[in-house]
């Protein structure tokens, strides 16, 4: 190992004295103290930040209304054609569908990251690639599941 480059991983494990001095001294954001939050986000970024999860805050209530309104019908449908068939499938259908989208957006988050970091500017950049890449993969998971299932049902 090269005399000038440290082992975070060993300095943390062994507790080793030497190296500490120089770990504590990192700082992320110049002039910003490293305990405190414009360590890793600037004033700008950390107002985005904040807007994305009171964007996030709004749309969840909205997702869940529109499906209790799907599952709601589906139960209409089931009394009226006096079956269990409707709902079962519905249900079925949001929960494979909002599991389609929490992977999609968990995998489509990953790779805009990658992207976003490697063709745009590792700041911004990482965030509108990680933002596109959830969006993107949440929907097509959603959508993608919901369609599968809507194929499995017209075949039986």
């Amino acid at each position: 190992m090269n005399k000038n480059k440290v082992d975070i991983h060993a300095v943390i494990r062994n507790n080793d004295a030497r190296h500490k001095a120089i770990v504590d001294q990192e700082v992320l954001v110049k002039g910003a103290d490293k305990k405190s939050v414009q360590s890793i986000y600037t004033d700008a970024s950390l107002s985005k930040a904040k807007l994305l999860v009171k964007l996030e805050r709004a749309f969840f209530p909205l997702a869940c209304i529109f499906t209790s309104v799907e599952i709601v019908n589906a139960g209409i449908n089931s009394a009226e054609e006096k079956s269990i068939r409707p709902i079962v499938q519905e249900v079925t259908k949001q929960v494979a569908g909002w599991g389609g989208a929490y992977i999609g957006m968990w995998a489509g988050g990953k790779v805009g990251i990658a992207t976003g970091s490697v063709i745009g500017t590792p700041g911004i950049g990482t965030i509108i690639g990680g933002l596109i890449g959830s969006i993107g993969g949440g929907i097509l998971g959603y959508y993608g599941i919901s369609n599968i299932l809507e194929n499995e049902k017209d075949e039986d």
